[in-house]
């Protein structure tokens, strides 16, 4: 199944999924590796086919520390990240379980509308935008990411980390790079606590 999922091999998944023997490996019982890799490589109809496959015992999507999940965004595959966030089963985990890493990949490589879709998906466990010290801010401000900054300091959720968690680092890195858009945002950013310069 993995081998036909890392092809992009649309029928062949399907033939394998159909195949349900009583005795014959669940679709994604290898940690979910079928879904990654076709998470990895865009591969939406393949990743539409393994979510659609609800046996009971089923690897679920991201039974991997959402790795699915991280792989899509870090290759900025914005449909397969929706899909994955649509799929909203009990026990699945949760978009940014792992510290994030879904968010921070899609910053670094700046696929804007993945952050937007991330910050969207508003589940009452997720990790929050800027737990890891403000990283995801700081990056896209030295990266110059006008809209991503936007995104996340217009992301108000109570516990949010403040914009210049870490003393000033995004502000800092943006004002080094020239990116005077990026530190016109951070200046105008009021919170209590925000930078000092």
């Amino acid at each position: 199944l993995r081998v036909a999922a890392s092809a992009g091999k649309r029928d062949v998944v399907k033939l394998f999924l159909d195949d349900n023997r009583e005795h014959r490996a669940l679709p994604d019982a290898d940690d979910s590796q079928a879904l990654r890799v076709a998470a990895s490589l865009g591969l939406i109809g393949v990743v539409k086919l393994l979510l659609d496959d609800n046996r009971e015992h089923r690897a679920l999507p991201d039974a991997h520390d959402s790795q699915a999940l991280q792989n899509a965004a870090r290759n900025g595959h914005r449909y397969v990240v929706k899909l994955l966030l649509d799929d909203n089963r009990e026990h699945r985990a949760l978009p940014d379980a792992n510290g994030s890493m879904a968010l921070f990949d899609a910053t670094f490589n700046v696929h804007t509308y993945v952050v937007k879709l991330l910050l969207n998906d508003n589940r009452e466990h997720r990790v929050l935008p800027d737990e890891a010290n403000s990283v995801v801010l700081i990056i896209a401000a030295a990266k110059g990411q006008t809209n991503t900054v936007k995104l996340l300091l217009d992301d108000n959720r109570e516990h949010r980390a403040l914009p210049d968690a870490l003393d000033s680092q995004a502000l800092n890195s943006a004002a080094h790079n020239g990116h005077s858009d990026v530190v016109q945002l951070l200046l105008a950013d009021n919170r209590e606590h925000s930078a000092r310069f």
